[in-house]
């Protein structure tokens, strides 16, 4: 019997050893069973008929995984929205919203390498399953045999329904901006869409403007030339350069299922998460007139903390993992929830990270304050202090994760980089906060047999010299 788990968000696993057409399905009937058991009814209109949406990315045999889970829930007497081609994972969400759906179902394994696909489920609320959902579904693993029908006979009784979800994801971007200030502002923007599943998506929603595009990788590679289709500065060369060369006004990114953001201004300089979260709140706060509290990830800027002192709103520290984001959207009156990792929620949205959302903020952004991406970020730094960050991953194994953290929380440094140590949170990995509010964090992957270490602090070479503190606090505890 296979280990099957949900993680950070959803279940993942190497195509071919894990992630087969067979464990798929057992997972695709635990969902089923959830989804018509009391606990799942409490989640959607009972009085309804209880229907899915599914969606799935470019990855290898991804739309034969969402065939299957069609199938399994066809089988269950679910009615199933089926996505007729590649979908971002956002757009799978507010389809949730739109047909009153019990949850909604994402083949993709979003940033994760090409060797990986998984399972994400989106709950009737339009966002990440909380993790009461989520363990439901694991309780429900190997309990009742899969029930199936074939696809065609699916369609023939009509509980399956190929839908494009393109057109209501890409008209709910377009009434959030202001496209009217974006008709005239001329940028030429450079789109990356990683062999991800946003192609065109932004030659449609700006055509109507004087706006150039140019996209680049917008078509179906398995293997992400090469690469893990996750925006960080290591994956984007070629991005980074062409945004240079080609003198575009800015350049914007998006991961493998188009949830997650990235960005570079004219120079080809790599604007990553951390400060987008920060641009884009301020952009909430003084250009859109809005309010509310910030949530954030143990991983996440600490410049948010000085926004949220600054303009006197209340923050929220979360483990890292949009669904505890999520809660807080769906709990309390947020106007922003950001992670390091590229996933950013916006109030008045849906509690759901979407990178081309994102992405055409900053735009906006951009023609409100008739500044380029450079000068904006050079305005952040004059009002919240110079920040950088970084990032480094080692192999480890999951087994062993939790004994190494535990190692380290016994025997914790009491100075990094000759600085005091402030405080030591250990409610995700554990993460050292400075005097001077540098901080490094050590906390196992979600989803990969990882360990990551992250870093914060007030120039490039300091976190590149916290990075190597980290590696070696690791070390020492081997």
């Amino acid at each position: 019997m296979e280990h099957i788990n949900f993680g950070t968000d959803g279940w993942r696993g190497i195509i071919g050893k894990d992630f087969t057409f067979s464990n798929v399905a057992i997972v695709a009937q635990a969902i089923a069973d959830y989804v018509k058991s009391d606990s799942g009814k409490h989640c959607y209109n009972k009085n309804l008929p209880p229907k899915i949406v599914i969606g799935y990315d470019n990855r290898f045999l991804s739309e034969k995984f969402a065939a299957l889970v069609a199938e399994v829930f066809a089988g269950n007497k679910i009615e199933v929205f089926l996505s007729k081609e590649p979908i971002p994972t956002p757009a799978v969400s507010l389809a949730v919203l739109k047909e009153k759906a019990a949850c909604g179902i994402v083949i993709t394994a979003s940033h994760n390498p090409p060797e990986f696909n998984g399972v994400k489920i989106k709950a009737s609320y339009g966002g990440s399953a909380l993790p009461y959902i989520t363990k439901d579904v694991e309780k429900k693993l190997y309990k009742n045999p899969v029930k199936r029908i074939s696809l065609e006979e699916g369609k023939k009784k009509n509980i399956i329904k190929l839908v494009s979800l393109k057109k209501d994801h890409i008209k709910t971007i377009c009434n959030y901006i202001n496209m009217d200030i974006l008709k005239n502002a001329g940028f030429k923007v450079m789109a990356d869409c990683m062999y991800g599943t946003t192609y065109d998506y932004f030659n449609v929603i700006l055509k109507d403007t004087n706006c150039k595009v140019t996209a680049i990788h917008n078509f179906r590679d398995p293997l992400f030339g090469g690469l893990r289709p996750e925006p960080i500065a290591c994956n984007l060369k070629e991005f980074l350069a062409k945004v240079k060369h080609s003198k575009a006004d800015v350049g914007v990114v998006t991961d493998g299922d188009s949830d997650r953001v990235g960005a570079a201004d004219e120079d080809g300089n790599f604007i990553d998460s951390q400060h987008i979260v920060a641009l884009l709140a301020l952009h909430l706060i003084k250009n859109k007139g809005m309010t509310g509290g910030i949530v954030q990830t143990s991983a996440t800027t600490f410049m948010v903390n000085k926004i949220a002192q600054k303009y006197k709103l209340k923050i929220y520290q979360t483990p890292i993992g949009f669904k505890y984001i999520t809660q807080h959207m769906l709990e309390d009156d947020i106007l922003i929830g950001g992670e390091e990792s590229g996933g950013v929620g916006i109030k008045g949205y849906i509690p759901e990270r979407d990178g081309v959302l994102c992405s055409m903020l900053l735009l906006e952004m951009m023609a409100v304050e008739k500044k380029s991406l450079k000068q904006l970020m050079k305005d952040l730094a004059c009002e919240l202090g110079p920040f950088y960050y970084d990032r480094a991953d080692i192999h480890y194994p999951v087994e062993k994760r939790e004994k190494l953290i535990s190692c380290i929380a016994k025997n914790p440094p009491k100075k990094m980089l000759g600085v005091d140590i402030k405080d030591i949170l250990t409610y995700d990995g554990i993460k050292f906060i400075l005097q001077d509010n540098s901080w490094l964090l050590i906390r196992g992957s979600g989803t990969e047999p990882l360990l990551r270490i992250y870093a914060e602090s007030n120039s490039k070479n300091r976190v590149k010299l916290l990075l190597e503190s980290g590696k070696k606090i690791i070390e020492r505890e081997l």
